[in-house]
C-alpha cells in the first residue's frame, strides 16, 4: 500500500519536477548529466529535484 501511494505521488508531479527527479534518483545521473539531457543547468536540476522532493513529502503527509 505504501508503495502505491509513493508511485501515485510521483506520477502526479508535473513533468517539470518529475523528469529531473527520475533522471537523478532512478536513472542515477548527476545533476550535470541530467541538465545536459534536459537542456538546462545543473543548478536548475538541483532546485527542481529539491522542490520535487518537497512536493512528494507534502503529498505523502496524508498517509502518515
Amino acid at each position: 500500500m505504501l508503495f502505491r501511494s509513493h508511485e501515485k505521488a510521483v506520477v502526479e508531479l508535473p513533468n517539470f519536477y518529475k523528469e529531473p527527479l527520475v533522471l537523478t534518483l532512478v536513472g542515477g545521473l548527476s545533476h550535470q548529466e541530467a541538465a545536459e539531457q534536459l537542456n538546462t543547468t545543473a543548478k536548475a536540476i538541483e532546485m527542481r529535484t529539491r522542490r520535487a522532493r518537497q512536493k512528494l513529502a507534502d503529498a505523502l503527509k496524508r498517509f502518515y
